[in-house]
């Protein structure tokens, strides 16, 4: 079953479209300068982002319901 897929939820903006887009940061460098009283100052690290859009897709069922007389 679809339900047992672990996901994480968002909340999307009523008539905001069907794409919502999140945001990740990739991970820095291991560091290779100890902190401490070295004197020496650690270079600094650029920080890029990844942008990954998903889209939403809808589903569902109906039920017709017959009686019978």
């Amino acid at each position: 079953m679809i339900h047992n897929i672990p996901a994480m939820l968002k909340q999307m903006p009523r008539n905001g479209g069907t794409t919502l887009r999140m945001r990740r940061y990739n991970p820095l460098a291991t560091a290779t300068v100890p902190l401490g009283n070295s004197g020496v100052t650690p270079p600094a690290q650029n920080l890029t982002a990844v942008n990954i859009d998903a889209k939403m897709d809808f589903y569902g069922w109906g039920k017709e319901i017959y009686i019978a007389a």
